[in-house]
């Protein structure tokens, strides 16, 4: 029976954490490629010429602050594509906010035709300020999380994937949980608790690696792959950047 896509991208992406310069959690890195490819696909000049994408982007009022950081990190989509959809969202900002302005100079209780459902618990200000639906790219996320964590959930019998997570830089704790709350099968937890204990000690070994080196008495001594372990924890304890690096 052939694998789903997200299979083998789970594998290249815990390929692509082998090395300790750039190991991390390979959920994480699949998760960030899947989005900035979402993420070129609607800032493509076709799409943002298209009504229902525009449509889409302005009930969402564009991106959230993490996906709308990582488009500028990553140079995703062109500038006068971007200017022309965020002058547009501006406007229609604006044109909320002047109603907002009209109604309390006539003390009028109106709501704004694209106002969500339980808007009328805010004022005109909010309506116009609050998106009416979640940023696309946080769609995307999900929906690529939730296929990889529910495809891990049932591979853990196949030894390639077995072996391409013990080679990679183990599961970050947020999507470990996940992933336990997934698996029923006490052979499928024990297998995962084995791993990643071994993924947890073995960066705890560098850390203390590092901590040492930075005593003044073994000072002298170069520093190794332990050197970005501090990064690496902090990426395992909380989820790695979306675009997958350190």
């Amino acid at each position: 029976m052939s694998k789903p896509p997200v299979y083998h991208d789970f594998i290249e992406a815990c390929a692509g954490t082998s090395c300790p310069a750039q190991s991390g959690c390979p959920l994480c890195r699949l998760v960030g490629v899947a989005v900035q490819a979402a993420l070129r696909v609607m800032l493509h000049d076709d799409n943002l010429l298209n009504p229902k994408t525009r449509d889409q982007l302005h009930q969402s009022l564009g991106f959230c602050r993490e996906h709308t950081w990582l488009l500028l990190e990553t140079q995703i989509g062109n500038a006068l594509g971007i200017s022309i959809l965020y002058e547009d969202l501006l406007k229609q900002v604006q044109k909320g906010l002047s109603q907002a302005a009209e109604a309390l100079e006539g003390q009028r209780s109106v709501r704004l035709k694209w106002a969500r459902p339980g808007a009328d618990k805010l004022s005109l200000e909010q309506q116009a300020l609050r998106p009416e639906r979640p940023c696309p790219a946080c769609h995307a996320q999900e929906s690529i999380e939730r296929q990889a964590l529910d495809m891990l959930s049932a591979s853990l019998n196949e030894p390639d994937l077995v072996q391409a997570l013990r080679s990679s830089g183990g599961l970050c704790l947020p999507h470990l949980d996940q992933a336990f709350a997934r698996l029923s099968r006490t052979a499928d937890r024990q297998l995962l608790l084995e791993i990643s204990q071994q993924h947890l000690q073995s960066l705890r070994e560098e850390l203390l690696e590092f901590i040492r080196k930075n005593d003044y008495r073994f000072h002298h001594e170069k520093i190794g792959k332990e050197g970005n372990a501090w990064k690496r924890a902090m990426g395992i304890a909380v989820g790695e950047k979306r675009d997958g690096k350190l």
